[in-house]
């Protein structure tokens, strides 16, 4: 799965990723549930975000929102890949998780350690497990580096 985010390249992008039961099994971007397009978190951290950073401008970041690990492992490569695509168009990224969607980031980055992740994702600026409703107001005055 790779979305289609290369249309307009950002300094920086803020990706979504929901936790459990949060899923669109429509695979809609569009909708109301927080980390779709058109949301009311969508709207704030739109309106927020400092300049060159900002969501997606394509295809959003999908999983089932399955409550399994074997989901979440899944859902974590599938970012992975994500990631690599992002790191190879020198895309610095925000990685903003609730709930398992913490977890799939997690997952995606845990397998090295911190040194060895801040290497492997140079371009990773800032990653967030967060309830949604503090997501926007937190994200826009969030602005630190991985820690080490």
């Amino acid at each position: 799965m790779m979305p289609d985010m290369a249309d307009e390249q950002p300094d920086e992008l803020v990706i979504l990723v929901h936790g459990t039961f949060a899923g669109d099994k429509e695979r809609r971007d569009d909708g109301d549930r927080w980390w779709q397009r058109g949301s009311s978190t969508w709207q704030a951290l739109t309106a927020t975000l400092p300049k060159g950073t900002r969501l997606p401008p394509g295809r959003l970041f999908h999983w089932s929102g399955a409550n399994a690990q074997s989901k979440r492992l899944s859902a974590s490569m599938d970012l992975l890949v994500l990631l690599f695509d992002l790191e190879r168009r020198g895309v610095r990224y925000h990685l903003v998780g609730h709930s398992h969607g913490g977890s799939v980031i997690w997952e995606t980055l845990a397998p090295r350690g911190s040194k060895a992740r801040a290497a492997a994702n140079p371009k990773l600026t800032a990653w967030l497990d967060q309830n949604a409703v503090e997501v926007a107001a937190r994200l826009a005055n969030f602005r630190t580096r991985v820690p080490d």
